[in-house]
């Protein structure tokens, strides 16, 4: 049987993130749980990426699917308009 092995590739401002899943044992691999790319932050409205570096860094800590969907919501809650 397959023994898939999941690697995470968050998006960013110019590509869409995405989940690549590949067999351990045969190379046999997909690709799904896409997600929107981020938006370009708005330099004209006060804020900084202290914020998204802050999330991004727990992201990496904890380095689960949960934590990539936060670091989204987050840094597109950080940049409205």
């Amino acid at each position: 049987g397959h023994k898939y092995a999941s690697v995470v590739t968050p998006p960013t401002t110019e590509a869409e993130g995405y989940t690549t899943h590949t067999c351990e044992h045969c190379g046999d691999s997909y690709v799904d749980s896409y997600t929107d790319k981020l938006p370009v932050p708005d330099p004209d409205n006060g804020k900084t990426g202290d914020d998204f570096m802050a999330h991004l860094w727990i992201m990496c800590l904890l380095g689960s699917a949960t934590a990539m969907a936060v670091l989204v919501i987050c840094y597109k809650k950080s940049f409205k308009a």
